[in-house]
């Protein structure tokens, strides 16, 4: 997980890592997220993937899911040795999420 900025807040993940920890991890502070963003594998379940991923989250969390040929992998350059996107070469799983604070986000619509 990578908190450079307090009112963002990004994970790169799996199907099977969705849970309430890591969901936690998004908050700020106690504060839900006001948004959340997500980037689904096309090589996974979208509409399984995508309950399990709202149902995380309080009801005044809006949360936006997309699938993708590539995810962008990290804020951090250095981590990812210089690579923009993760590796979509072959099939993956990858669930990249980012998270907006109320301060940077005030309503969804």
């Amino acid at each position: 997980m990578n908190n450079n900025l307090e009112y963002i807040k990004t994970v790169n993940t799996s199907e099977s890592q969705l849970d309430s920890t890591l969901a936690k991890g998004l908050y700020f502070g106690e504060e839900a997220p006001a948004f959340v963003l997500g980037y689904i594998s096309p090589h996974i379940n979208f509409n399984s993937v995508s309950q399990k991923i709202k149902s995380l989250f309080p009801s005044e969390t809006k949360v936006i899911l997309i699938t993708t040929a590539g995810e962008l992998c990290t804020f951090n350059m250095e981590e990812k040795r210089g690579m923009l996107y993760n590796d979509a070469s072959s099939t993956w799983e990858n669930i990249v999420l980012q998270s907006f604070s109320s301060s940077m986000i005030e309503s969804v619509e």
